[in-house]
């Protein structure tokens, strides 16, 4: 078994390499060769030193190197302009170019925003396979755009930048967080559908569509837009006043599907289904909980928020299933570092920090405050334990969100 001591030392490494790579800004052959020479000099050290005592420190220190050197690699790797294939260095004015909309979110105004992953660049004489996402906002009149449709635009591109406005939000990290750094104006004539959504493109977004009229028979008008947002995470409905609304309590945050959402549905269907006495056998309740938890993550559009704690809860599921309690502290480091290995970026996401320190907060925090108040009556009890939950999730995301939000969300 793995201690919490050696998982917490990976990590710590590996996001070290992370932060050397981001702010140093190194190319990815050099973080390749180092990654290379690191594990080279391990994998000698355990074949011809593992069974001599005074080795043994320096294998430690070795595998240490090579999960910095991981970190490194992992971040370097993925910025834009380590990207040799990344379709920005490709692109020539009046080229045209190809990809799949990964991202929908339907706006306010004259636009709905997309996040097109881009697969060609195309002109008359030759046709290039890149990689890459462009952040693209198409006006509303442009027919057939939907999740999973591949297009074909005839862009204008331009780097995303920062007005350098005091206390404005900083859109130029946020989106080189997200593997995008640059932007498109689209008009309804500079975009043309190549092919629709494949089955299972369609198949989610159906069953989205008759969600969505579910809720609109059984809830009014007024609260239909809210219930969306909520449920299956569509806030294309709501209006920028009930977005203030939510923003300036400090919950905006309830009306996007991702950790809290995944959260709770996760553990009101173990309480479910672990009252089903076959499930009980062999803890097939967790498993039927984490399928239903995919499902909800595939219906909602499996955005990256979704994504993250789809994964890091299926990793808590399975710590359960190894005997270990639900916020079980290696749980927790362990399923931080997979979502860091398939992404190095998400360490500089907002909500993966939140997500993250949350968990943390309730690790260290629970039992010391649910053990302030010793409550003999059952149903107080219970709500007195909730409470605790929220309060010790709260001392953990607290640092962060008077740094970013400047606010405490009450």
């Amino acid at each position: 078994m793995i201690s919490k001591n050696h998982i917490f030392k990976v990590l710590l490494v590996f996001i070290l390499g992370i932060l050397l790579a981001k702010y140093l800004r190194i190319d990815w052959i050099l973080a390749f060769t180092v990654w290379s020479f690191t594990l080279t000099s391990l994998l000698l050290l355990v074949f011809f030193g593992r069974d001599k005592y005074h080795f043994r420190k320096l294998i430690g220190l070795n595998l240490l190197l090579v999960f910095l050197s991981s970190g490194i690699l992992g971040c370097a790797s993925s910025l834009t302009k380590n990207i040799d294939n990344h379709f920005y260095k490709h692109f020539l004015p009046k080229d045209q170019l190809i990809g799949d909309i990964v991202e929908l979110e339907v706006g306010d105004g004259k636009y709905n925003k997309v996040i097109l992953q881009v697969e060609h660049v195309i002109n008359e004489y030759r046709e290039k396979s890149v990689e890459g996402k462009l952040l693209c906002y198409i006006d509303k009149n442009a027919s057939n755009i939907g999740l999973g449709n591949k297009l074909i635009i005839s862009p204008r591109i331009f780097p995303i930048k920062n007005k350098n406005n005091p206390g404005e939000f900083d859109a130029e990290s946020y989106w080189e967080t997200q593997g995008i750094t640059e932007l498109s104006f689209l008009n309804e004539d500079a975009v043309q559908l190549i092919e629709s959504a494949s089955f299972y493109g369609v198949f989610w977004n159906d069953w989205r569509e008759y969600f969505k009229s579910v809720i609109q028979d059984y809830v009014s008008d007024e609260n239909f837009d809210v219930v969306s947002a909520l449920v299956l995470g569509d806030k294309s409905s709501l209006s920028k006043e009930k977005r203030a609304v939510f923003a300036n309590s400090g919950a905006m945050h309830v009306l996007a599907v991702s950790g809290m959402h995944v959260g709770i549905l996760l553990g009101f269907l173990q309480f479910i289904f672990y009252r089903i006495s076959f499930l009980r056998k062999r803890n097939l309740y967790i498993y039927f909980a984490l399928f239903v938890v995919w499902c909800f993550a595939f219906l909602t559009g499996l955005s990256a928020s979704v994504f993250r704690a789809a994964i890091m809860f299926t990793i808590l599921g399975i710590g359960q299933l190894r005997g270990y309690s639900f916020f079980s502290l290696n749980a927790v480091l362990f399923s931080g570092f997979i979502l860091l290995i398939i992404d190095a970026n998400y360490l500089f996401n907002i909500g993966f920090q939140l997500s993250f320190l949350a968990m943390l907060g309730i690790i260290f925090f629970y039992k010391r405050i649910r053990n302030l108040l010793q409550i003999k009556n059952r149903w107080i009890n219970y709500f007195w334990e909730g409470t605790s939950i929220g309060i010790a999730a709260q001392i953990g995301t607290l640092p962060i969100s008077l740094y970013y939000f400047h606010q405490f969300p009450n």
